[in-house]
């Protein structure tokens, strides 16, 4: 089904020239779709004269813009060649904010960083002490890159781990899952798994495939198959049992950011690069990968106990003392097993919290420090400085205003 803005085009009487029409061209059945335009509304509501023309529209129908459309920009998920050439003849400014590279250079691309992405969720099943590791990848798609898959398998090889690759087979239809039939050659490239693994995919829809194909198999999340997405969807996340992990990817601030690149466009300042990529929020931890895997029952206690009291000024004696065995010996099995110290496993789950709050909150420095069991912001600022090379306040700034910026690559 092809749909057409209604709002705005050849058929509107009269235009308001002291109003700048913009055609939001995103689909608005999925999460992923409404928080594009939830962050380009906010960015909007910052402009006098913006009008944003918005209309339901679903995953599979193909948006398209008008021939004759008047408007003066247009935002828009740009994952068809057909929609690609719209928007090049009306001749208007606009941006690209799908990982598809339809358009480009002459349509700019803001989207999430997902080589970042791929890292963080690789960074965080490898904390949660596993060494097997496995990709569920999207189908061969002609204009998009699996960058996301790409980040996460480079960052498996590096620490010396293999990683299984499976891609999803693109004759799965919707029809078949919504009555329940999940994809058999998933659920047999599941079963060859080596357990435990920690499984990475690409969206909360097929991780709940994935949860799905386990509870169908022998396999038991997490203990089995430790599973996370590579975008949010609160809905998906909690229908899943147990709920899914994931890397937020801030789908929100990548549409005010787009926004925001449109207003000067539209300004008559021409973008300074063709591709600017948004680095993600941090890693929301659910249910999918609530796992301590390691092969030694003091260290997996220890880890537990660490993570559940991350807020609180923690010990290697207590943490001792709760494992049940002397501190040289708790020593020791770390080494082994992890190859750092318990007091090292402490300080990198503080620093990782601290991150995710200062990503995903507006608390104070000194709130947060105090919050990962840092009784004085002194000595909070120190730890998190020699962990990161950066301060609290730099790692904020930087985080917020950073964009990994790639000249555009020329679509095959």
């Amino acid at each position: 089904m092809i749909v057409e803005p209604l709002r705005m085009g050849s058929d509107r009487p009269e235009m308001n020239k002291s109003t700048t029409y913009v055609e939001v061209l995103i689909e608005t059945s999925t999460s992923w779709g409404r928080q594009l335009i939830t962050g380009i509304s906010e960015f909007a509501r910052t402009q006098t004269d913006w009008q944003l023309g918005i209309y339901p529209a679903g995953r599979s129908e193909k948006l398209r813009l008008k021939n004759n459309w008047l408007g003066q920009g247009v935002i828009a998920r740009v994952n068809s060649p057909e929609l690609a050439r719209d928007i090049q003849e009306a001749g208007v400014p606009a941006v690209n904010v799908s990982a598809y590279t339809y358009g480009l250079p002459d349509i700019p691309q803001v989207t999430a960083n997902e080589k970042i992405l791929g890292e963080l969720a690789a960074g965080h099943l490898m904390n949660c002490g596993l060494t097997e590791f496995a990709y569920y990848g999207p189908s061969d798609r002609p204009g998009y890159e699996d960058r996301a898959g790409e980040g996460f398998q480079k960052a498996v090889a590096n620490r010396g781990f293999t990683c299984h690759v499976k891609q999803r087979d693109p004759n799965t239809t919707e029809q078949r899952v919504r009555k329940g039939k999940v994809e058999s050659s998933l659920s047999q490239w599941l079963q060859l798994l080596p357990r435990p693994v920690g499984l990475f995919t690409w969206s909360d829809i097929q991780a709940f495939r994935v949860i799905e194909a386990c509870r169908d198999t022998d396999r038991i999340v997490p203990d089995d198959i430790a599973v996370i997405s590579g975008e949010t969807d609160e809905l998906m996340a909690s229908l899943a049992s147990p709920s899914i992990s994931s890397v937020d990817p801030g789908p929100s601030g990548i549409g005010y950011e787009a926004a925001f690149l449109l207003s000067r466009m539209i300004a008559g300042k021409p973008p300074e690069h063709a591709v600017r990529q948004v680095p993600p929020k941090g890693i929301i931890e659910r249910g999918s990968t609530s796992v301590v895997s390691v092969d030694n029952p003091y260290v997996a206690q220890a880890m537990a106990f660490i993570r559940k009291n991350v807020s609180k000024k923690l010990g290697v004696q207590e943490i001792s003392d709760h494992v049940g065995v002397s501190r040289r010996m708790l020593e020791e099995h770390f080494r082994k097993h992890l190859d750092r110290s318990p007091a090292a496993e402490v300080r990198r789950c503080r620093i990782d919290h601290a991150k995710h709050l200062i990503l995903t909150t507006n608390k104070s420095l000194a709130e947060i420090g105090a919050a990962c069991g840092y009784e004085f912001p002194e000595t909070f600022t120190r730890a998190f400085s020699r962990e990161t090379n950066e301060t609290p306040m730099q790692y904020r700034t930087t985080a917020r205003l950073r964009r990994i910026n790639e000249p555009p690559k020329e679509r095959l």
